[in-house]
């Protein structure tokens, strides 16, 4: 359920006075590593998903996502190759290739998308779902525009 804990061999979550060491992240726990400097450790998700944890906060920190299921379609914007936009079975998401990071994504419970497009402009997403429906979205909010 993607909760960490720091436990003693009795099996009780370890506490020093009222902080408790335990935290919980977006998915079940696939990987654990702790880091180089020994601060902290890195955690992987089923929703691939990675996750770096202070050991003094115990906060988690999103460090890196990608989709974990199939990718249906890529399209990169006219004029514009430091980003680009993917399809898959659980959403639509907008990328940057410099930062390597997300920067959108778009969800429409229980369909896949499986065709995107961008119009000239780039002011519209516009994608093909398993609902047989047409969506365009605002590529900056994510936004429902038309169905």
């Amino acid at each position: 359920d993607g909760t960490i804990k720091f436990m003693n061999p009795s099996l009780n979550t370890i506490s020093v006075g009222a902080f408790e060491y335990k935290t919980k992240v977006t998915g079940a726990i696939t990987s654990l590593s702790v880091s180089p400097s020994g601060l902290g450790f890195y955690c992987g998700t089923e929703f691939s998903q990675r996750y770096y944890v202070d050991m003094k906060s115990f906060e988690p920190e999103l460090r890196g996502t990608c989709h974990y299921e199939a990718i249906f379609d890529v399209k990169f914007p006219r004029g514009c190759s430091d980003l680009f936009i993917t399809a898959s079975v659980h959403d639509i998401r907008v990328w940057n290739c410099r930062l390597r990071q997300e920067l959108l994504r778009i969800q429409v419970p229980n369909l896949t998308c499986h065709s995107i497009d961008l119009t000239p402009s780039g002011s519209t997403i516009v994608s093909g779902w398993s609902d047989g429906k047409i969506r365009a979205f605002y590529p900056e909010s994510g936004k429902l525009k038309f169905v």
